[in-house]
């Protein structure tokens, strides 16, 4: 996977931390475990997850027309260095019956 500096670092601009594509119809969770991710001290019992999460599906940073600056995005993080050409277009999510479907989210430890 590629992985290149982004450009935009100026405040009030959110970056990634480097560009990881995945090729089309494949599996980005087929093998993952703890070690993909530098920040996870632990993996989460799975058999004791007795909650439940919602999650909203966007298809794009959100805008507020006429607005700039810290006003412009979603607080201040802006996407300015995405180029629509590659990052446009259609998104598939895998869900359903005989695909797991994952949310990977951080691990917060209690204070």
């Amino acid at each position: 996977m590629p992985v290149s500096p982004r450009p935009n670092t100026a405040p009030g601009r959110h970056r990634s931390g480097g560009e990881k594509r995945l090729k089309k119809g494949s599996d980005f969770f087929k093998g993952l475990n703890r070690k993909n991710f530098a920040g996870c001290s632990r993996a989460p019992d799975r058999s004791r997850l007795d909650y439940r999460l919602a999650l909203t599906l966007q298809g794009k940073d959100w805008e507020l027309s006429g607005a700039d600056g810290l006003f412009q995005g979603s607080g201040p993080f802006l996407h300015a260095d995405r180029d629509p050409a590659v990052y446009g277009g259609m998104n598939t999510i895998a869900t359903g019956e005989g695909q797991q479907s994952y949310l990977v989210l951080p691990w917060i430890p209690k204070r």
